[in-house]
């Protein structure tokens, strides 16, 4: 089967092959009438094009709008009406898309979510970021190439949104209509790719009946984005949650106890750390002074090596604080950096001594595992735009399947 609209073409050298490879998941964000219909049908037209499957996840309009939009009948098109079938959860949602997804083992899949800010408006807008976090893993696992799509003016505030899109986007593009020129014109722009951080220049663009068209298309890749930071290859940003360890009063103890001594006792607080990442298979990426930086790949493994690590180390007479987040941290140098592990530092300082203290992300990742925490409330992070709801755990007792979580 041939489509009769052509693909999504970007049409600027080097940016359709950053966007579109298998695995790649693409976050539009948009307001309402500026293009982001006309993306979608484009990419998911592009997909049959080449006898792949497309799943349609949709929140904003029904199967048969969709369908009637695509103009195309297909058997390679699955579509999941979840306006019309009121799931009871994002739970319901997760599982039907991917059994669809799975439907076809070792055939290229292209997912479309239409659209993330109308899910966070169905149900607990918090339970979005932690949601997309564990989409992200799941998806990693197979080639599917996603479109996610936002709408700014629907329910979900922006902020909300581009906390997720840090975790969740391999690509985040935007579009925009400019109401200042004499004719309001629809405009583009990239503001994240796969292996560049970066902003970009915004390009105009119009709907034709044969889809998308650039007005002014720049000459190559390098042309469109500016302000390049750094360059990053795709193997080193990495989900994953990350551990900060410190020693409550290390100042005064060392002071108390002399040089010699308080070296010995680092040497054996370092060493039980290392004892239960070994254990619980974290891996430690630097320390500083009395303090540990470590990440791990699953969050209930982290807890739980949080959780041994207080309490191993309070057989040298030392109370520690631990904090602990989920989220997208990149890789360089043997170091790690990136928004995750700065949420996770200040996770960290605003612990009690003795106490475990984690984002609202790493609670909702670990739903079901027994562990049990205690609300601490929004707090502010410095250096953070937002506030974060933060746990301490309360009781981590090991399960019986507890060999498995490791």
């Amino acid at each position: 089967m041939q489509a009769t609209v052509p693909g999504f073409k970007m049409q600027i050298p080097g940016l359709e092959d950053r966007i579109f490879p298998p695995g790649t998941i693409v976050l539009l964000t948009a307001r309402p009438g500026t293009g982001k219909s006309a993306f979608a049908k484009q990419f998911c037209l592009e997909g049959l094009k080449r006898s792949e499957r497309v799943v349609a996840a949709l929140t904003d309009i029904t199967a048969d709008s969709f369908r009637k939009k695509i103009g195309v009948e297909t058997s390679n098109l699955d579509v999941l009406d979840f306006l019309l079938e009121k799931p009871n959860g994002v739970n319901e949602i997760s599982i039907k898309m991917h059994q669809l997804i799975s439907k076809t083992p070792g055939r290229q899949v292209r997912l479309i979510f239409d659209s993330l800010s109308t899910l966070g408006t169905m149900f607990n807008p918090e339970l979005l970021s932690p949601w997309l976090l564990d989409q992200r893993a799941k998806l990693s696992k197979t080639s599917a190439m996603v479109l996610a799509l936002v709408i700014y003016a629907t329910g979900i505030n922006p902020p909300a949104v581009t906390r997720s899109l840090h975790t969740f986007a391999d690509v985040v593009l935007e579009m925009k209509t400019d109401e200042t020129k004499e004719e309001p014109e629809r405009q583009f722009r990239v503001l994240k790719a796969r292996d560049i951080s970066h902003s970009s220049r915004w390009v105009p663009f119009k709907i034709t009946d044969s889809g998308i068209e650039f007005n002014a298309v720049p000459a190559n890749l390098d042309q469109l984005l500016l302000n390049v930071d750094q360059r990053i290859s795709e193997r080193d940003r990495v989900l994953a949650t990350v551990m900060f360890v410190d020693i409550v009063g290390s100042t005064e103890r060392a002071t108390q106890l002399g040089d010699r001594q308080w070296q010995g006792i680092l040497r054996g607080y370092f060493g039980l750390l290392r004892k239960e990442l070994n254990q619980f298979r974290g891996r430690e990426i630097s320390t500083t002074g009395d303090g540990m930086l470590a990440i791990f790949d699953r969050p209930e493994s982290a807890v739980r090596c949080a959780c041994a690590a207080r309490n191993a180390v309070r057989s040298l007479g030392l109370e520690v604080r631990v904090g602990l987040h989920t989220g997208e941290v990149q890789l360089a140098e043997g170091n790690i950096g990136g928004i995750g592990v700065h949420i996770g530092a200040r996770v960290a300082s605003q612990a009690s001594p003795g106490e475990v203290l984690v984002s609202s992300t790493v609670k909702d990742l670990v739903s079901g595992s027994g562990i049990v925490f205690d609300d601490r409330g929004l707090r502010a992070l410095k250096g953070v735009s937002e506030e974060w709801h933060l746990f301490a755990v309360v009781s981590d007792e090991t399960r019986k399947d507890d060999t498995d979580a490791r």
